[in-house]
């Protein structure tokens, strides 16, 4: 009877405890559902509150310092005096929907009671007409960055009619993927549901049975280099989300570079191509503008919390903040 009783005078409290702990946590710790390999290490959020982009090649020493906290470099450098004609083969924006914080993974009853109601939970609605154009917005201000670094962006009509990319394994547009993400609920692991956008004309590369469909895209981007000839050719999955109500780019964005380029003659007298210079960068941090983009927000049983995204004002705090990100990308790259 006195374990009885003890257990009731302790939900209140236990109630309480789980509910704080399920507000939308400062910062996303580790990787978004499109990078493939979560990270436990921290990963802090940086708020941007105005355009402070500038060329690579003119970048100081504190502009080369912040690029390296919020990217993470594997692979060589790129040369920027022999990468002068870009091809971007692939531009997708990768929309987080949902997040699963699943307090109900630990030993208490309650926990698991409370996730079954939807508490922990949160789901992002973003129209589908906009999550189907504003990639082209991103992309359109991604190539506006890498001309004004000195870069010749190769059209993308021009890359789109390449016969070469005609053979890469296609993906659904809006496909759904799912991941990890880790929150600061006793240091819990959460999941999270995202969909995968492309910038219009390009088309999205998937990763096709076991995986065997990423060899084919290579192998396609890496004859439409030699076909349009490109000294680099990139690969760019954006992640976009919410923190606190507030737009923001994900951890877990990547550009993937490819360059120096080789070629030999085969037998029958095609050609092949691969580059010698791999160079793949993953965003460290949630890099976020400091004004909500919510119209509503509420809590739905078995959901969670569902917040109605205002999309014009979510594209406008995106793109005040994302040529900071690009331009740190491209220092990066560089240097």
């Amino acid at each position: 009877m006195n374990h009885r009783l003890a257990y009731r005078l302790c939900l209140p409290v236990l109630a309480g405890l789980l509910l704080t702990a399920c507000n939308e946590p400062e910062a996303y710790n580790g990787s978004s559902s499109f990078q493939s390999t979560p990270s436990k290490q921290s990963s802090q959020s940086t708020q941007v509150q105005s355009n402070t982009s500038s060329a690579s090649t003119s970048a100081s020493k504190s502009q080369i310092s912040e690029a390296g906290k919020y990217w993470k470099r594997d692979g060589k450098k790129v040369d920027p005096t022999k990468t002068k004609r870009v091809m971007i083969a692939e531009f997708g924006v990768v929309f987080v929907t949902a997040r699963d914080h699943k307090i109900g993974n630990n030993s208490l009853s309650l926990g698991t009671m409370m996730r079954i109601a939807g508490v922990g939970r949160r789901e992002y609605k973003f129209d589908d007409a906009f999550k189907i154009s504003y990639p082209t917005q991103l992309y359109n201000a991604f190539v506006k960055q890498l001309e004004a670094d000195g870069y010749e962006v190769i059209p993308v009509d021009t890359v789109v009619a390449s016969q070469s990319l005609q053979e890469i394994e296609s993906a659904k547009v809006g496909g759904k993927t799912r991941g990890n993400y880790y929150h600061g609920f006793f240091g819990g692991k959460g999941s999270q549901k995202a969909e995968i956008y492309p910038a219009a004309g390009l088309d999205r590369m998937g990763a096709g049975f076991l995986g065997f469909g990423e060899a084919k895209n290579m192998k396609a981007v890496n004859n439409a280099m030699g076909e349009l000839k490109a000294d680099m050719a990139l690969r760019v999955l954006i992640g976009v989300g919410l923190i606190n109500g507030k737009a923001c780019l994900e951890p877990g964005s990547s550009i993937r570079a490819f360059s120096d380029l080789k070629s030999s003659k085969m037998p029958d007298g095609s050609m092949t191509y691969w580059p010698q210079a791999t160079t793949t960068l993953h965003s460290k941090k949630t890099l976020f503008y400091d004004s909500p983009v919510i119209d509503q927000k509420k809590f739905e049983a078995f959901k969670g919390k569902v917040w109605q995204v205002n999309e014009a004002q979510y594209a406008n705090a995106i793109n005040k903040i994302f040529p900071s990100f690009a331009d740190m990308g491209l220092i990066k790259l560089e240097r």
